[in-house]
């Protein structure tokens, strides 16, 4: 962080997450991850946020860890995986996690993990090259047409790696006619995206015009991502935004626009 230019980073598990055919220990492992990255913000005061773990898809003990994320922890916003034994977002089963979200208008992270359809697939290349942003437009896809995004106006939804191919394919996915999804164009120009991964001359020009420079953040995908290639994103994003302003936005501006209590913490804008 001090190398790049980093002030503050919001920590979150990602992938592979927690083994889900275990509750009693996902949740434990979950609490223990939590309780770290509160430690994390103890001993470094205004460089760490918090996206706690949650152990799903066990929803009642995922329900249990946003009252202690939140109440006790003070957690910045949720981190979740794109999918849980290949049962995505939008399946009545989560409902009552998201109406919990939603009741405490709070900030949901996205990050995927491998699907359970692409079990043998192999083209040559990693699961994170194709299919992780073939797994975030899923979940995107799931959560519209599932009528979660409209239940949740009060969640700010944000998915990593630029939306998967959401930005490029939305208009295709908004050609279903669905009255569970009016206007599905205007819904996921409401959600957040962040360009992990994603910094370059073709991306970040498209993903700015569909969602708008106010809806775009950053992201390191660190340690997936390295520090070399951290260090050129950062740089090369400042070169393809349209303006001072634009880059300011993205590397700072609109993440403290959704995370009042980071911004507290931090003490400044």
């Amino acid at each position: 962080m001090d190398a790049i230019g980093i002030e503050t980073a919001v920590t979150s598990i990602s992938a592979p997450g927690f083994p889900l055919n275990n509750t009693r220990l996902a949740r434990r492992v979950a609490r223990g991850c939590n309780d770290y990255a509160k430690k994390l913000t103890g001993d470094h005061p205004g460089r760490f946020g918090i996206f706690a773990a949650m152990p799903l898809p066990d929803v009642e003990g995922a329900l249990a860890e946003v009252k202690y994320a939140f109440d006790v922890l003070g957690a910045d916003g949720i981190g979740l995986l794109t999918s849980y034994n290949g049962v995505y977002p939008g399946d009545p089963h989560f409902a009552p996690f998201f109406d919990e979200l939603e009741r405490r208008k709070a900030v949901v992270f996205f990050h995927p993990t491998p699907c359970t359809c692409s079990a043998g697939v192999n083209v040559g290349v990693p699961a994170s090259s194709i299919e992780y942003p073939q797994e975030t437009t899923r979940t995107i896809t799931s959560l519209l047409f599932s009528e979660t995004l409209m239940r949740c106006p009060n969640v700010k939804f944000v998915f990593s790696h630029a939306g998967g191919t959401m930005p490029y394919i939305a208009t295709r996915i908004a050609r279903r006619q669905d009255p569970k999804a009016p206007d599905p164009i205007g819904q996921l120009k409401r959600l957040y995206y962040d360009v992990a991964l994603s910094v370059n001359p073709v991306t970040v020009p498209a993903l700015l015009k569909f969602a708008g420079p106010q809806r775009v953040v950053f992201g390191s995908d660190f340690p997936f991502a390295s520090k070399a290639a951290v260090q050129t994103a950062a740089g090369t994003l400042a070169e393809l935004a349209a303006d001072e302003r634009t880059f300011r936005r993205i590397a700072r501006d609109n993440a403290l626009s959704f995370l009042p209590t980071l911004k507290g913490r931090i003490g400044r804008g």
